[in-house]
């Protein structure tokens, strides 16, 4: 007998991939149904509503792109520093569909997900990650104290959408790829936000481990969410 999660995930892993070769408005539960091989009413035991469940199923991409994050830092902690985290946040984004519709708000891919509730709350967190993150690189002295931590932080979400928006340049005829968009945004933010000197290494190791404890809360609050989202079996 196949068991409430996994069936449940495998619900979640059919609609993410209808959702993103198709898009929310063109899918429906009787197709997510026939993609899980389950029966068209097992949905309803799972959601009480088609929307909740692509709600459970952007809070899941959210919580998977955490956990790349907080694989890299433990795996070096210099990827704490501010142009390191948004260039790997950048690769994480761009080589997963959903996480890059998300980021950049595709309404055409996430239909009315885009902007309605519980969703929403995904992005109120992030933007939580994005200014803790830099309160501790300016309280280690790896960000420039010259500008406010509002401005840097309005300057990195602009800069950053930018290269996930623009490929193409009227005036480059042979566009960057991605990795190197990502170094191009790297070095971008490391000029403009960073001092020049070479980081203090204990800095460093500080930050990384304070990060990782703000990035697994945000990650273990999508995911008690995402369970919130689901019925219980009784």
């Amino acid at each position: 007998m196949i068991d409430f999660d996994t069936r449940a995930e495998r619900i979640l892993d059919a609609a993410e991939d209808l959702l993103v070769n198709h898009g929310y408005e063109r899918t429906s539960g009787e197709e997510i149904t026939r993609r899980a091989g389950v029966g068209a009413g097992t949905l309803y035991l799972h959601w009480k509503r088609l929307e909740l469940l692509f709600h459970t199923v952007i809070l899941r991409e959210v919580v998977r792109v955490h956990q790349e994050q907080i694989r890299l830092i433990r795996r070096d902690p210099r990827e704490a520093l501010l142009h390191r985290f948004t260039r790997a946040n950048f690769m994480i984004v761009t080589g997963r569909p959903l996480a890059n519709a998300l980021t950049t708000a595709d309404g055409e891919l996430l239909g009315r997900l885009a902007v309605a509730r519980p969703s929403v709350d995904y992005r109120t967190t992030s933007r939580q990650v994005t200014t803790r993150h830099l309160d501790l690189l300016r309280g280690n002295g790896l960000l420039r104290a010259d500008v406010d931590r509002d401005t840097q932080a309005y300057t990195l979400d602009a800069a950053t959408s930018g290269f996930l928006r623009v490929r193409d340049a009227a005036a480059v005829t042979a566009p960057p790829g991605r990795a190197q968009r990502a170094d191009l945004l790297a070095a971008l933010v490391r000029r403009a936000f960073e001092p020049p000197d070479e980081p203090d290494p204990r800095a460093v190791e500080d930050v990384a481990h304070r990060l990782l404890a703000v990035v697994t809360e945000a990650a273990e609050a999508h995911e008690h969410n995402r369970r919130s989202l689901m019925l219980t079996r009784t």
